[in-house]
């Protein structure tokens, strides 16, 4: 039987492939905003000379290459945001600069803050949410794991490695993936993700 989807069994991305795939959704998206440039500009002189007959089909078309140009640009954003995950993809340029914007200061002091908030919520100190119910439990169940990482996460001495920030979000995000949030995956996944989150982190 096939295992459910999972963010500690996610698979991985050939770094290659992917980094052909990145060039070609860059270069797709480059193509079609300057195509939608040159038909934006083919519908204005249209109007200006009063060719109504064309700037209609013009500006439609600035309207579709614009489209196409914006879907490249968010499929090229979603696959860097996969890759952030492995770090054999980290050779990849635009990955490598993801990946460090996940560990600045400020980002690792936003993780602690949720985190943290989410344990206080969890043992009845802060307001708690009704659907996060499953979550909750889960967190009391590994509560010393979640403490300790939320600890190295905010203390400055740590050094935290991108894929650990990217695995814990991951984790924290409520999906069908996390099995934070899924009750039908098994609670030792937590577990594992937060060993992995820990290996992932140097005092």
């Amino acid at each position: 039987m096939q295992d459910r989807a999972s963010v500690i069994n996610e698979h991985a991305v050939d770094p290659f492939l992917a980094k052909l795939t990145l060039q070609r959704l860059q270069g797709r998206a480059r193509d079609a905003f300057t195509a939608a440039f040159a038909a934006f500009a083919m519908a204005v002189g249209a109007t200006v000379f009063g060719e109504y007959r064309f700037a209609l089909p013009a500006a439609a078309g600035a309207v579709a290459g614009g489209f196409v140009g914006m879907l490249a640009r968010a499929d090229r954003v979603a696959l860097v945001h996969r890759l952030v995950h492995q770090r054999s993809a980290y050779e990849i340029p635009e990955v490598w600069t993801a990946a460090q914007a996940l560990v600045t200061p400020a980002a690792r002091a936003r993780l602690a803050a949720g985190l943290s908030r989410m344990i206080l919520e969890a043992d009845g100190f802060e307001p708690a949410n009704p659907i996060f119910g499953a979550a909750y439990a889960r967190i009391r169940e590994h509560r010393d794991e979640f403490v300790a990482v939320a600890f190295h996460l905010a203390r400055p001495e740590s050094r935290v490695h991108p894929t650990a920030v990217a695995l814990l979000a991951r984790l924290l995000t409520r999906s069908p993936a996390s099995p934070l949030y899924n009750s039908a995956l098994p609670s030792g996944q937590v577990r594992v993700a937060l060993v992995r989150v820990q290996t992932s982190i140097d005092d």
